[in-house]
């Protein structure tokens, strides 16, 4: 714990028990704390796809969606399972104080930091990786699960996401709708139709950096392929199929346990019961 920690220890930084990391991982991870005006520090994880499962596959195109916005000082937000401060800066802001309710951690840690008026930098080195050897049912409760998150703790993100995905895929509907009916393609319908090229050359650029990250780690399997740029059309469904489930619900289940988010500093929380588990 924080109260056990030696005095001489001058930054905290957490990663998660699954997390892979390099050998200059935390080298790399705390080096941004030195720079001025930076408050906190944070990398990201990549799930590594499993062979043959198409859903790992989605999964790892979420990730990848996901830190493309860490790149964007304003919509970067501290993860959890990479992360470091200053324990000086630490000990004198309410993270403590806010942490004693909160479920999210980080998100507490990223809104104390930056209403202090410090910035939040991202450390790309520090990647880490995860597996993605989970069934088609944990897949999408982790993913709902991370969108309720999400809706309480950044809610302006989630909304933003929610609502322009939204359009686009009803959009898409009304445009296959037209197909049905042979209807005639008004010109809106390609101005809906340049979303799939602009995702997949939005996958390209995540793949060409995921490569870069692994020749430079050869001692971490990242994996990725440009040929998946054909599936960033499908990610994005799953994305907001993850989106769209998350408005309709404030509680989820998490390794047993079963939490209701009431606000982002409160969190209701309660033992699964054996029949529900079966």
């Amino acid at each position: 714990s924080l109260e056990e920690m030696a005095p001489d220890r001058e930054v905290y930084a957490w990663v998660d028990s699954d997390g892979r990391v390099t050998t200059n991982w935390l080298r790399n991870l705390v080096a941004p704390l030195e720079e001025e005006g930076v408050g906190a520090v944070t990398s990201f994880r990549w799930y590594r796809p499993e062979k043959g499962r198409f859903i790992t596959y989605l999964l790892s195109l979420w990730t990848g969606y996901q830190f493309c916005n860490f790149y964007n000082e304003k919509l970067r937000a501290t993860w959890g399972g990479a992360m470091a401060i200053k324990r000086e800066l630490f000990e004198k802001l309410p993270i403590t104080k806010k942490w004693e309710y909160a479920l999210a951690d980080d998100c507490i840690l990223n809104e104390c930091v930056r209403e202090a008026g410090y910035k939040v930098a991202f450390a790309s080195r520090s990647m880490t990786s995860s597996s993605s050897d989970y069934s088609l049912k944990d897949i999408f409760i982790f993913g709902v699960r991370q969108m309720v998150i999400g809706k309480f703790t950044l809610p302006k993100s989630w909304l933003a996401s929610l609502v322009s995905l939204t359009v686009i895929h009803t959009g898409f509907g009304y445009l296959f709708y037209r197909l049905l009916t042979r209807t005639p393609f008004h010109w809106t319908t390609w101005g809906i139709l340049s979303f799939i090229p602009a995702s997949m050359v939005q996958v390209l650029g995540i793949i060409h950096v995921v490569k870069l990250w692994k020749a430079q780690r050869s001692d971490d399997p990242l994996d990725g392929d440009y040929s998946w740029a054909f599936l960033a059309p499908i990610g994005y469904t799953f994305v907001w199929s993850n989106l769209f489930m998350s408005a309709f619900f404030d509680r989820f289940v998490w390794r047993q346990i079963y939490y209701r988010m009431l606000t982002p500093h409160e969190t209701e929380v309660y033992k699964y019961s054996e029949e529900l588990l079966t």
